[in-house]
C-alpha cells in the first residue's frame, strides 16, 4: 500500500489547455479530444517542433466539451492512435437504439450487460 501511495504522489492533474513546463525544455498542453469524459490529445512543445499526440477523439457534438481542433494545426509531427472510421451511422440514432433495446430488456426483468472499454462514452451515458 505504501509503494501504491507513493505512485499516486507523483501524479499531477492537469486541466485543459493548462501549459506545463517540462525542465524549461518543452511546454506540454492537455487539450479537448471530444470523445469522453477527461480524454485528452496533448501538445509537445519546444523552440524548434511542435508535436501533437491525438488519441481518441470525436468530432461530433454529442460531448459536454468538443474537440480543440485549431491548436492542432501546423503542428511538425503529428502522432494518431485509435483510428477508426466508426460510427458511420449517426451516434444519436445509436444511442436511442441502446436506451430502447435496454428499456425492453428491463421493463421484461431481463438483466443488462454493456461490455465497454473501463472508459468512453458508454461511461459517459452512466453518469
Amino acid at each position: 500500500m505504501n509503494a501504491v501511495n507513493s505512485a499516486l504522489s507523483n501524479i499531477q492533474l492537469v486541466g485543459y489547455n493548462q501549459i506545463l513546463d517540462i525542465y524549461r525544455a518543452l511546454t506540454v498542453t492537455s487539450i479537448s479530444s471530444g470523445y469522453c469524459l477527461g480524454s485528452s490529445n496533448w501538445l509537445i512543445s519546444c523552440e524548434h517542433e511542435k508535436v501533437a499526440y491525438v488519441s481518441g477523439s470525436s468530432t461530433l457534438i454529442t460531448h459536454p466539451k468538443p474537440m480543440e481542433q485549431t491548436t492542432l494545426k501546423h503542428s511538425d509531427v503529428l502522432i494518431l492512435t485509435g483510428l477508426t472510421q466508426t460510427p458511420t451511422a449517426n451516434f444519436d440514432t445509436m444511442l436511442g437504439e441502446l436506451c430502447m433495446a435496454v428499456a425492453m430488456t428491463l421493463r421484461s426483468s431481463g438483466c443488462v450487460l454493456i461490455p465497454c472499454y473501463p472508459s468512453g462514452v458508454v461511461n459517459d451515458l452512466f453518469e
